[in-house]
């Protein structure tokens, strides 16, 4: 892998600066000296899911309509213009055309091949009957465990499960179609173990129940070539200068949540004041992008 992936893992982990280990003097001089760090998560109590649900609600109250339930099936070109994208249903002109899918799925519609590959993720969400022994929101595990993170929601606010319960998100890595993400089933009672043996819970009898969520396209995987046929690919579909690609899936960006609000927060400001759609990317975050990054392009 690219060097990149560990210095945008380090990165993205920490999210409050002053508590950076970005190197190794800073990685030691934290863990030997910690500082105090007090950080404040704006968390919804109804869960995070409501940021969504009150964005659509002020999209259709402007009187613009979300189209749900539908894949795209092809997009239509002219010169170097996207001019409508078509799904099962219906046809849809645009004007313009901001792209937040995989960027490997717009290149197969477009024609275009560049080896960019993505891991994808399968999340047990288990109701755990118990208090949460967990002291952190989340934490990475690097041993043998069958999972490589695990994250507890009620850390975030204690409004997301019953009192005296919690509940863990526990996530298991794989590429798409092989034999886990075929039979994903097949791994929770190893996660239920590891989750004993990580004493992350007391008893394999606390788990209530277990909800399987299969994700695609979770983790771009940065090879050692990826920078090069990244900015090959990015140069190719400049071509559409009515099309902004954004956001984790778009970009091939490594980053957090909050990394792709704020990226969507400045490209929204652009487009307001008019910018053309194929110059508003300079409103990306990326972290290659960083002065002190001297990576050839």
């Amino acid at each position: 892998l690219h060097r990149d992936w560990g210095r945008a893992g380090v990165n993205r982990a920490v999210i409050d600066k002053r508590a950076a280990s970005d190197t190794l003097w800073s990685l030691l001089r934290n863990t030997l000296m910690p500082k105090p760090v007090e950080t404040m998560f704006l968390y919804a109590p109804q869960g995070v899911g409501l940021f969504s649900e009150k964005l659509a609600d002020e999209i259709r109250a402007k009187g613009n309509r979300i189209v749900l339930g539908q894949s795209i099936t092809k997009i239509e070109t002219s010169g170097n213009r996207i001019t409508a994208v078509n799904t099962a249903q219906e046809r849809i002109e645009c004007d313009g055309f901001v792209w937040t899918g995989p960027i490997t799925n717009i290149n197969a519609m477009l024609g275009l091949d560049y080896s960019l590959k993505f891991l994808s993720t399968i999340f047990y969400n288990l109701e755990i009957n118990a208090p949460s022994k967990f002291p952190f929101q989340w934490t990475y595990f690097g041993g043998d465990e069958v999972f490589s993170r695990l994250s507890t929601p009620t850390a975030f606010s204690p409004t997301m499960a019953p009192a005296g319960k919690h509940g863990l998100c526990v996530e298991v890595t794989c590429l798409e179609g092989d034999d886990r993400w075929q039979h994903p089933e097949k791994l929770t009672q190893k996660v239920i173990e590891d989750l004993v043996k990580s004493e992350t819970i007391d008893r394999a009898d606390q788990v209530m129940n277990v909800h399987i969520e299969r994700v695609p396209y979770t983790y771009p995987i940065y090879t050692l070539d990826y920078l090069k046929t990244l900015n090959a690919n990015l140069a190719a579909l400049k071509k559409f200068d009515n099309l902004l690609l954004a956001g984790r899936s778009g970009r091939f960006w490594y980053n957090n949540m909050d990394h792709s609000i704020g990226q969507g927060l400045t490209m929204a400001d652009k487009i307001l004041r008019g910018e053309h759609l194929g110059l508003v990317e300079d409103a990306d975050r990326e972290f290659w992008n960083d002065e002190s990054n001297d990576e050839p392009n």
